[in-house]
């Protein structure tokens, strides 16, 4: 999405809706696939299926206990974070992330 601030008021201008655009793609997708933890707030906040690859460090930050209110306990949350940051992060064997994210996404109702 984009903004401007016009005029010398410093009013903030939607100039497209891309978060309207992004929350009916995730309403009409069966579960989305994210990495970072900030992006991974969306579908948190609009309650719909998601698979997040995360580090071991950072994954709690995506189970606090306001979000899990919103996400009905994360019934249909995966928050992958078996490894630490790092080279163990980014050596995260591909087979077992590709594992995990299929017996997720074959429960999802």
């Amino acid at each position: 999405g984009s903004l401007s601030f016009e005029g010398n008021d410093n009013t903030i201008i939607f100039n497209n809706p891309s978060i309207d655009e992004q929350l009916a793609i995730l309403k009409q997708t069966k579960c989305s696939y994210y990495g970072g933890t900030g992006a991974a707030m969306l579908p948190i906040f609009a309650n719909t299926p998601m698979f997040t690859h995360q580090t071991k460090e950072n994954g709690y930050r995506l189970s606090l206990s306001w979000q899990k209110l919103l996400t009905n306990g994360h019934k249909n949350i995966k928050i992958f974070d078996k490894y630490s940051k790092g080279d163990n992060m980014w050596n995260t064997p591909i087979d077992e992330v590709l594992s995990e994210f299929k017996n997720f996404y074959s429960n999802l109702k």
